[in-house]
């Protein structure tokens, strides 16, 4: 079992300790896990069959009051009908997202103070991207803000985003999967002020092999050659200049690794705009120092704040 495979596995058994996941989700999302490591072709398909109906019931039990009949409304952020797309992993995907991404907007009326915050940390399964904290930490998104989403899946934090941002501001949301792109372009829809973006963030210009599990946790993989998996990979920097990007307020980044990439192609946004940023540093064990020092080389006016499993940066 990988490092992070562990990590969300332990993270999993103390949602559930927490009242945070249902005992038989978790049930669901151990043998998901499981099915990966046997090489019996039967019981891989038995384990992984069973974890998926198991993951995919819990999900409507606790989003189907969401649900307004065509599309998931999350008290305003509009998202797709995943229920029954190409992959019911989707589904399972948005519930597993629910409580780091929505818990706090739909339950606690936005609310991302650290006296909510931190015993609801640690309890999610990776924690909010957003945090207000006790020593003038403000990573939250404000009206007329342009935003970063890098690794957009199905739009779910982009949708918040541009929710939050409103009309004046603006979201770029970075997705490399042709699959999941196609469940991108219907969340965009539902916000003019939400860009998708159909290439993924990294430290070159570079066509690189691109694993979909079907579900949206895409992982790159060393070039290939099957030209249909191949995704565009460009630099931030470029891509703003190119585009003239006259302002970037926050960076968002869950990209399964290539965090550590994405920041080095994006020096000069870090320099000339300052964004505050909130990146996962949970897929390598030196996340946490390897991002930090590429945060602060670009820009030595960052703090930089690392908590359970994301880190934060902003300019005071």
């Amino acid at each position: 079992m990988t490092d992070t495979a562990y990590l969300k596995l332990r993270n999993a058994i103390s949602r559930v300790l927490h009242g945070e996941m249902y005992y038989s989700e978790f049930v669901g999302y151990a043998c998901l896990q499981f099915s990966g490591y046997t090489s019996q072709a039967r019981l891989k398909k038995m384990l992984a069959d069973q974890g998926l109906n198991l993951l995919v019931g819990n999900a409507n039990r606790r989003l189907l009051k969401y649900f307004d009949g065509q599309r998931f409304d999350f008290k305003g952020v509009f998202l797709p009908d995943v229920r029954f797309g190409p992959s019911k992993l989707l589904m399972a995907g948005l519930s597993y997202q629910y409580n780091d991404l929505f818990k706090i907007h739909c339950e606690y009326a936005g609310d991302y103070s650290y006296t909510l915050v931190d015993p609801l940390d640690l309890r999610y399964s990776e924690g909010p991207y957003f945090y207000v904290g006790p020593n003038g930490e403000n990573i939250i998104l404000k009206s007329g803000d342009v935003v970063i989403d890098a690794g957009a899946w199905i739009g779910d934090f982009s949708a918040l985003a541009a929710h939050l941002v409103g009309e004046t501001g603006k979201v770029y949301a970075f997705e490399p999967s042709r699959q999941i792109a196609e469940w991108l372009k219907v969340t965009t829809s539902y916000y003019p002020n939400l860009i998708s973006v159909p290439y993924g963030l990294g430290d070159l210009n570079q066509r690189i092999q691109f694993h979909d599990d079907q579900g949206g946790t895409g992982t790159f993989l060393n070039a290939g050659t099957n030209q249909d998996a191949l995704c565009e990979i460009i630099r931030l920097d470029d891509w703003a200049q190119d585009n003239k990007i006259t302002k970037v307020d926050f960076i968002k980044a869950d990209i399964e690794g290539m965090e550590r990439k994405m920041l080095m192609g994006a020096k000069r946004v870090l320099q000339d705009f300052g964004p505050t940023l909130s990146i996962c540093t949970y897929h390598f064990p030196d996340d946490p120092e390897v991002l930090g020092r590429i945060i602060l080389e670009s820009n030595p006016s960052y703090k930089v704040i690392q908590r359970r499993h994301k880190l934060y940066a902003f300019v005071p």
